[in-house]
């Protein structure tokens, strides 16, 4: 016999399990270098397989300066120290840093870099990786605290120069445009969390860099570096912006999208008449070679005139 209103307990101690078991489990795999090499410097400690140990010496080499770099933007020296571990295999990276095209990540309360070395296919990808990656730990550093995302990945892309993170980073302006045009833009309050497609994904990134482009261009440099100082001591995002910024993000967020609309207009209208654009600048490039041409004609037919009346000889009569 079932005692009444058992059956309704059971499915809540079920649920309630699995949620426990989600809070408990690991956002990511942990990470096994017990048969990693490493070194330490006075800059950061390295992590790597014995195969990568020249990329490891040339990561100790140019670190530094890369940090300098970026503590120059800041107008702040950090203490930064980060723990770099350098993933050979891309399978061994993905099991640990989940779904979604990333070829490195941060882990800013562990003062840690991850890096998919299969996927730097340069020396200036590894630098731009590792400028961005270190830019997330300078921020949890200034602020003491876990920024918005969309804030967040906006300035690391501003401090770092680009999108490093994504393995197809290129074509996230155009993609922008677009989403202006077909009015899919994804609102900034809803950028807590980025999306999981690429293209979703890309859209995000791409608004977060160009948000904090536009807040530089608008309102200087100067005053997002007080919005970071500031947030040391304000927990409340939207609060620290208007204090800084004396403007409530989502009225900056809408001067924002009219100014990337207006620049998706010029895009849309430059991109529709493209042939005739090409074929106006082409006549208009014969046309000023004409009339250079005929110029050159008047004054090489001038020259030659002086030339007859300073030759001429006055004891003679001209003909």
């Amino acid at each position: 016999m079932v005692r009444k209103g058992a059956c309704k307990v059971r499915p809540l101690l079920f649920c309630s399990l699995v949620v426990l078991l989600f809070l408990l489990s690991p956002l990511r795999a942990s990470i096994d270098i017990k048969d990693h090499k490493y070194l330490k410097t006075n800059a950061l400690t390295i992590y790597y397989p014995a195969a990568l140990q020249g990329a490891a010496e040339e990561i100790t080499r140019t670190y530094p300066l890369i940090k300098a770099r970026m503590e120059g933007l800041l107008e702040e020296v950090t203490a930064v120290q980060p723990v770099i571990i350098l993933v050979k295999k891309h399978d061994d990276f993905v099991a640990l840093s989940g779904k979604g095209p990333v070829v490195a990540y941060a882990q800013p309360r562990l003062n840690r870099i991850v890096i998919d070395y299969s996927q730097m296919r340069s020396g200036v990808m590894l630098e731009e990786t590792l400028r961005h990656e270190t830019a997330h730990l300078m921020l949890f550093e200034i602020t003491g605290r876990r920024l918005p995302r969309w804030f967040d990945e906006g300035v690391s892309q501003w401090l770092g120069g680009g999108l490093s993170e994504l393995i197809e980073g290129s074509g996230g302006a155009e993609l922008l445009k677009k989403a202006v045009i077909s009015r899919q833009v994804i609102p900034l309050s809803s950028l807590g969390v980025f999306p999981s497609d690429r293209r979703g994904l890309l859209l995000a990134y791409e608004e977060s860099k160009d948000f904090i482009e536009y807040i530089i261009k608008r309102y200087g440099k100067k005053r997002l570096i007080s919005l970071l100082e500031h947030l040391r001591y304000e927990d409340n995002f939207g609060v620290a912006f208007k204090d800084i910024y004396h403007s409530d993000l989502k009225v900056v967020e809408q001067e924002w999208l009219k100014d990337i609309e207006k620049r998706a207009t010029v895009f849309n209208y430059l991109s529709q008449h493209l042939y005739e654009i090409v074929f106006f600048v082409a006549a208009l490039i014969t046309f000023l070679g004409f009339i250079r041409m005929i110029i050159k004609k008047r004054r090489y037919r001038d020259e030659d005139y002086e030339d007859d009346e300073n030759s001429y000889d006055g004891r003679y009569p001209r003909e």
